[in-house]
């Protein structure tokens, strides 16, 4: 077993340079994978054989090719997707369900397709909770996914396989999806980069074009600046870059003390300069929980009835949750769901209205994620069964969703947000709608003081 250590630049230029075969990197991602995956469980479908011949036709190809560099950016390099809202035609999809453990793609989405068009060789499928309905990685299908920081621990969720995968160096990137930090959480607890990119500036389709009211976003747990922005620009070109080197940052004075090494590392004349903010009122609403679970029932209704229609769904082959919300989802007035989006549309504008008068590039919090111990029990229906709309949706922001306290906000409002390891811990940075460029930018710099302060060595090393 080798586990990939560098990122997935690194490899795709050292196919470029012959240092290695196709063929040897997705061999050594199936040894990875079959070697690590029964302590973690992160990996829940494989894709073995159809690697290892993409592998062969890629490597003849290479033979022919005149200048490596026409190659696609990410020629040859393995890579994992994650089992939830990402098909590829005629490979296992389940979304963590049990009543879809056999199903597979009849279409390709586009954010897929834009994968393979890049080079990358997909090896399977990464481990997630039912439908994505919960912080942490567990399922009655697939079991708990372990941290690859730490395996007495859960692996955060709901993009978890994917962190765990990345973490441990199965393969050199993943794919996740946020919908509530879905993506940001598990990097928050892995020590991963993840970034989740303004509403609607990666490609969605064909099958759906709004995902939970466009709340989810499809990108990568990274382990970078270079890697994150590099993917970035390929996923969304029309989104403006950022040449800017200079940043004015606010923060909450009630993080001063969490923050203060990272404000510590930009003395005075820096580039990065911070000021506090009263924001503490916009970026943690009260009341607005019930709104963003309000969406995910009434979403969970649409998808529940659909797959209702040709296969009879009950709490023999749900979740206890899931069902709850698909009961719950149904009772919802369609008014009121759109006076629900209004709300959503109007939180957008006062965060959107903060960042212009402030004065500020962008926002830095810490993470605040809880890291959940391996072996918490799933909700049984006994503890849901008498919960109205209001009672389950502060049940699970206390319990399933407690993580997302701290991240959902930007998923209704459509905000980029990044989480980078900085130190031991994680913090997160948001910046108005569409700059994901100056996002990432401002992240760099902090990468590069944190290597500096030598607190923190990088998974790419």
């Amino acid at each position: 077993m080798k586990p990939f250590k560098k990122d997935s630049i690194h490899y795709a230029q050292k196919i470029r340079q012959g240092v290695y075969t196709v063929s040897e990197l997705v061999e050594r991602a199936i040894d990875n994978i079959q070697t690590l995956n029964d302590t973690y469980s992160a990996v829940v479908s494989t894709q073995f054989d159809e690697a290892r011949l993409q592998a062969l036709i890629y490597d003849q190809f290479l033979l022919t090719v005149e200048d490596p560099e026409d190659l696609p950016a990410y020629y040859g390099v393995p890579i994992l997707l994650k089992d939830l809202g990402q098909m590829q035609e005629k490979q296992p999809m389940t979304n963590g369900m049990q009543v879809r453990k056999d199903s597979k793609g009849s279409v390709t989405d586009h954010f897929v397709q834009q994968i393979s068009d890049l080079g990358f060789i997909v090896m399977g499928r990464t481990n997630v909770p039912e439908l994505g309905l919960r912080d942490s990685t567990s399922s009655y299908l697939f079991g708990e996914c372990l941290s690859g920081e730490d395996p007495s621990m859960n692996s955060g969720g709901s993009s978890g396989g994917a962190a765990t995968a990345l973490r441990t160096g199965m393969v050199p990137l993943v794919t996740g999806s946020d919908g509530g930090g879905s993506i940001r959480i598990p990097a928050a607890t892995q020590g991963l980069w993840g970034l989740k990119p303004s509403r609607g500036s990666i490609v969605e389709g064909p099958r759906t074009y709004r995902s939970w009211q466009q709340a989810v976003s499809h990108f990568f747990l990274t382990q970078s600046a270079r890697e994150t922005q590099q993917l970035l620009t390929l996923f969304a070109p029309h989104l403006p870059t950022c040449q800017d080197q200079e940043f004015r940052v606010g923060y909450l004075s009630t993080h001063a003390e969490e923050l203060a090494s990272v404000i510590a590392r930009f003395k005075d004349g820096s580039t990065v300069s911070f000021q506090a903010v009263d924001l503490e009122e916009v970026l943690y609403p009260k009341g607005l929980a019930l709104k963003f679970h309000e969406m995910i029932s009434v979403e969970t209704a649409a998808t529940l009835e659909t797959i209702h229609s040709s296969i009879p769904l009950s709490l023999e082959n749900l979740e206890p949750a899931t069902y709850k919300y698909w009961q719950l989802g149904k009772e919802v007035p369609a008014y009121r769901y759109s006076q629900s989006m209004n709300v959503w549309d109007q939180w957008t504008q006062r965060l959107e209205d903060s960042f212009q008068s402030l004065g500020i590039d962008a926002v830095i919090t810490p993470s605040l994620v809880e890291k959940r111990p391996a072996g918490e029990p799933l909700p049984t229906w006994e503890d849901v069964e008498e919960m109205s709309l209001e009672a389950f949706a502060f049940y699970q922001s206390e319990y399933s969703f407690k993580n997302s306290n701290h991240f959902y906000l930007l998923n209704m409002t459509g905000h980029p947000a990044l989480v980078i390891p900085f130190g031991e811990e994680s913090v997160q940075l948001i910046a108005p709608r569409n700059q994901d460029h100056r996002l990432v930018a401002l992240a760099a710099q902090l990468e590069g003081a944190d290597q500096e302060g030598d607190q923190h060595v990088p998974t790419q090393n």
